[in-house]
């Protein structure tokens, strides 16, 4: 049984971004203390999402962004930027009005199988002023995957938080239950977020692998799961267990002590 260790983090792929957040929370920082919240923007990349999540190569996949302005003042001609990991797919410039959200849709076709990183940026330049750019920018691991052959059979037989030297970790063992060797995505999505999406290696037939995902502390772990072969996998043989979910929430008992009807009604004559 093999065993891989991932670290997991809230935005996922953050190489090209952590250097975006330098150049920018840098050249902010001597004139914080000058910008008044009421005469700037506040951009927020709000959302980023691929359709299908899992394409396979050559295939147009449509990504959909979802920018917002939460400032008082109209933001013209602002740029939104899509990268692959730091290559950039397209670039579009926005108008956004005051405390209003706008979904921009882009479409990317990737040519190549593994893990990517979809990152949004929203006024990378920092031609506005801001207060707070952190969230300027959102990135979503997307894995560009072939279609596994329908004699491959994938099921996550376990799913567990174990400690390891202080660390909160996400542990799950995965299996091949068929008769072929294939590779295959794997999501793993805490409540309704995705946080990662990445392609499995080569499982041989009969073959288990454990993976694990280190969990930031500030994360609050209640309902999770993990998936293999997403988009095909009600082709396969047994589809019921290539979804594992787990919920450390506390079992909740709520009866009703009592009941009445009380009334004021009087009697007519």
């Amino acid at each position: 049984m093999r065993k891989e260790i991932r670290h997991l983090k809230y935005s996922a792929f953050v190489g090209v971004g952590l250097s975006f957040f330098a150049t920018c929370l840098s050249a902010q920082e001597g004139a914080r203390e000058e910008i008044r919240a009421d005469e700037t923007p506040r951009f927020e990349v709000l959302s980023i999402d691929a359709t299908p999540e899992q394409p396979a190569p050559g295939e147009q996949t449509t990504v959909a962004v979802e920018v917002a302005n939460g400032g008082d003042v109209l933001a013209q001609s602002v740029s939104l930027t899509l990268r692959v990991g730091q290559v950039v797919i397209a670039r579009r410039i926005i108008e956004l009005a005051p405390h209003s959200s706008q979904r921009v849709d882009f479409f990317w076709t990737p040519d190549r199988l593994g893990n990517h990183a979809l990152e949004a940026a929203i006024d990378e330049e920092a031609q506005f002023p801001e207060i707070e750019r952190a969230d300027n920018l959102l990135a979503l691991p997307v894995v560009v995957a072939q279609r596994a052959p329908k004699e491959a059979d994938f099921a996550v037989t376990n799913l567990e938080v174990v400690e390891i030297d202080e660390q909160r970790v996400i542990r799950a063992t995965v299996k091949n239950n068929g008769t072929v060797a294939s590779s295959t995505p794997l999501t793993l999505r805490i409540g309704r977020q995705l946080l990662r999406s990445e392609l499995i290696d080569t499982l041989r037939p009969r073959e288990t692998k454990t993976i694990e995902f280190a969990v930031p502390s500030a994360l609050v772990l209640e309902r999770f799961q993990v998936e293999l072969n997403p988009r095909n996998r009600f082709a396969e043989r047994d589809a019921s267990d290539n979804l594992f979910i787990s919920d450390l929430r506390p079992d909740v008992d709520i009866a009703v002590e009592d009941l009445r009807i009380l009334s004021n009604r009087q009697g007519q004559s």
